[in-house]
C-alpha cells in the first residue's frame, strides 16, 4: 500500500512540475503590459521601449527592464500558443500556428493590421516570430564584484590617535549616472510612405495628432523605408 501512494505521489509530482515549465515557457517571451521605466523624463512602457533603438539600447541595459521587457529587449522571439484572433475569412478564430502555413502576402496582411487588437495584441504582438517582428538582444551588462571582503568590527582605541586623519579624496562624492540622457530630433528632410495608401509624410505627421499618435508609431517606428529606420529618422515624434 505505501509503495503504491508513493508512485502516486510521484506522479503527481511529475504532472505539476511539467505543466509549471510549460506554462513558464509560454508567458516568460511576453512584454509586462503594466511595466513602465523612468527613463529621459518620462516613463516608458515596454511598448514605447521597443520602437525606439535609441532608447532600447539605454533601458535593456538594466536587469528590470530586461526581465520585464523580454520581446522589446530581444531576449527572445515566440509566438503565443494560446493566443488567437479574428480571421478576415472563416468562421473560426485564426492562431500563430494557422497563420504561418499562409502565403506571405496574407501573414503581412494580418501582420501590419495594427488597428485592431485581441485581448490587448495586436496579430505581430501574438505571433513576433511568424509575423518577423523580433528585436537584436541586447545584453545586460554584469555588475562589478566587490574587490575586498567587509571589514571586520573595527577597534576602539583608549586614547585618541595622534596621527593626523587622511587626506581628502581627489574622487568626488557622488558617481556621474550610468547613462547619460540622450536627446533626439526629427530630421525635417525625411518623409516616408504610408501603408496602403501611397502618400507621403515626414516626421512631424506621426505626433500630429495626439489621439493617433500611439497607433502611429507602432505602425510605423519599428519599420524601414528607404534605408532609414523611421524610428531614428524620427527619433523625436517616435519618443
Amino acid at each position: 500500500m505505501i509503495s503504491l501512494n508513493s508512485n502516486i505521489i510521484a506522479l503527481a509530482l511529475t504532472l505539476l512540475v511539467g505543466k509549471t515549465i510549460a506554462h513558464t515557457d509560454e508567458f516568460e517571451c511576453v512584454n509586462d503590459d503594466d511595466f513602465e521605466f523612468y527613463h529621459d523624463g518620462k516613463n516608458r512602457s515596454c511598448r514605447a521601449i521597443r520602437f525606439n533603438e535609441v532608447r532600447r539600447k539605454a533601458t535593456c541595459d538594466f536587469d528590470v527592464v530586461s526581465a520585464h521587457c523580454p520581446q522589446s529587449c530581444g531576449k527572445c522571439c515566440k509566438d503565443l500558443n494560446h493566443f488567437t484572433f479574428t480571421r478576415k475569412y472563416g468562421e473560426e478564430d485564426g492562431t500563430c500556428e494557422w497563420l504561418s502555413g499562409r502565403p506571405k502576402a496574407r501573414i503581412d496582411m494580418y501582420c501590419e493590421d495594427t488597428s485592431k487588437a485581441f485581448n490587448g495584441r495586436t496579430v505581430r504582438d501574438g505571433c513576433p516570430h511568424t509575423c518577423s517582428f523580433c528585436f537584436d538582444e541586447i545584453t545586460v551588462h554584469p555588475s562589478a564584484s566587490p574587490t575586498e571582503p567587509p571589514t571586520s568590527d573595527p577597534t576602539v582605541s583608549n586614547a585618541p590617535t595622534k596621527m593626523p586623519s587622511d587626506a581628502p579624496s581627489r574622487m568626488p562624492a557622488d558617481s556621474p549616472s550610468g547613462i547619460p540622457t540622450m536627446e533626439c530630433d526629427d530630421d525635417q528632410d525625411y518623409v516616408f510612405r504610408l501603408h496602403n495608401v501611397g502618400k507621403n509624410r515626414n516626421c512631424d505627421w506621426i505626433s500630429k495628432n495626439r489621439r493617433k499618435t500611439s497607433a502611429r508609431q507602432e505602425n510605423y517606428c519599428g519599420t524601414s523605408q528607404n534605408g532609414h529606420e523611421i524610428g531614428k529618422k524620427c527619433c523625436k515624434s517616435c519618443s
